[in-house]
């Protein structure tokens, strides 16, 4: 597949922070698409932990394994991670992200927050995953292909 522009132009941090203030803005311009979830705060939680641990956890395995956290430079990449949680997700951090995003989601009681969450997968999955698989494909050969075939790209 030929690259795109997009590929990996955009840290997902920034992406996320872009997503949480269409999130703020979508509930006040979209204010007929609230809807009345039970337990706002309890399901918020829920996401927020699952975040977490996807999350952080996926950082810490980075760190012990002393390779890059950096999406945009690939290059910098030392080693395959695939302990802790690398063995149920292959993007547990972009799964944290996208968690704690659904969470928000589901505190705001409103589906245009929802869509948010939605689009916000989208735009991981062609611009930062798919590109991150070829490259790790390409460094990592059939080791990454093997691990492709275990585990999950999400959960």
């Amino acid at each position: 597949m030929q690259s795109h522009p997009l590929e990996r132009k955009i840290p997902p941090v920034v992406l996320f922070v872009l997503a949480l203030i269409a999130q703020y803005f979508s509930q006040q311009w979209f204010e007929s698409l609230t809807v009345f979830w039970p337990y706002p705060l309890v399901g918020y939680g829920i996401c927020l932990l699952f975040s977490l641990g996807f999350g952080l956890g996926g950082v810490w395995a980075f760190y012990v394994a002393k390779t890059t956290v950096d999406p945009i430079r690939l290059e910098k990449t030392s080693t395959m991670v695939t302990h802790g949680v690398f063995r149920f997700s292959r993007n547990p951090m972009y799964l944290g992200l996208s968690l704690l995003l659904l969470g928000i989601a589901y505190y705001l009681q409103n589906v245009a927050a929802l869509v948010v969450v939605w689009l916000f997968v989208l735009y991981l999955q062609r611009f930062q995953i798919e590109p991150e698989e070829r490259f790790l494909t390409q460094h990592f050969g059939d080791v990454y292909r093997r691990y492709q075939a275990e585990v999950r790209r999400w959960l």
